[in-house]
């Protein structure tokens, strides 16, 4: 895999503001925020850039490399006079890819693992703007313990649960089920702990966690709430114990 530089940034200010990891070409024209992770599907990506628009190419370098088509690029709709583009970059399957970006004369190549779209954490379909929406947004609504921790891709730990109290559901239930755990945004699981979980899935796909900056939490023996986010979050949606959420729950659910 390609290490992303942090010690240097785009000239423009507003650029460098993106990120602080960046992919840049030999001749330091060309930049590609390096951001947090990429995932099958779209990825927004920041360039700072020479001329006036980004192309690329890549390739699969493992796996079924000639069904696995091309990564693609949009824009740069809005961006051309400016020295910086935001593109969404698709991936069409995960695994590790190669990448080649052109701008002008600068070329840059980096390598990158895309993961799947399960790995990511899932956008309520009405958005994170409160805990309504959330739940609105969301297929199940939950507490579980956890039963197993595994080992997984890079960065993630496989999570195995079993549901204990529901508050929403689909209508074929859920029995036991895994979510991937990302390690450098949420504290470890532990077996037997109890977690709250809003959740949701693309149609063939695991459950993904849904707003989790927000709704991801821990529940003590004593009932208090503790949210798993490494990062803190700016707004804090649940309540500080299982007696409120069970209160919110229930009045969500009305």
């Amino acid at each position: 895999m390609t290490v992303a530089t942090t010690s240097e940034h785009p000239k423009n200010g507003n650029t460098a503001a993106f990120t602080t990891a960046w992919y840049v070409s030999p001749d330091r024209r060309l930049w590609a925020s390096a951001g947090y992770r990429y995932f099958e599907g779209g990825n927004k990506v920041l360039w700072e850039r020479a001329g006036s628009r980004v192309d690329i190419s890549g390739k699969l370098l493992s796996g079924d490399t000639k069904a696995a088509g091309i990564p693609t690029i949009s824009g740069p709709q809005g961006y051309e006079g400016m020295d910086y583009q935001a593109s969404g970059v698709t991936f069409p399957v995960p695994g590790c890819w190669e990448v080649e970006a052109r701008a002008d004369t600068s070329v840059l190549d980096f390598v990158t693992y895309v993961y799947p779209t399960e790995y990511q954490p899932a956008a309520a379909r009405t958005g994170c703007i409160d805990l309504r929406r959330i739940y609105d947004g969301s297929l199940a609504v939950l507490t579980a313990t956890v039963t197993a921790v595994d080992d997984d891709l890079p960065g993630f730990a496989r999570v195995s649960f079993l549901p204990k109290t529901s508050w929403k559901m689909p209508q074929d239930g859920l029995g036991r089920f895994e979510l991937h755990l990302d390690l450098e945004v949420y504290a470890p699981a532990r077996a037997s702990e109890t977690y709250v979980l809003f959740l949701s899935h693309q149609p063939g796909r695991s459950w993904q966690i849904v707003c989790p900056f927000f709704t991801l939490a821990t529940i003590d023996e004593g009932g208090t709430l503790h949210p798993t986010a490494i990062r803190a979050g700016s707004r804090r949606y649940l309540p500080a114990d299982a007696a409120g959420l069970d209160r919110e729950v229930r009045a969500l659910a009305e």
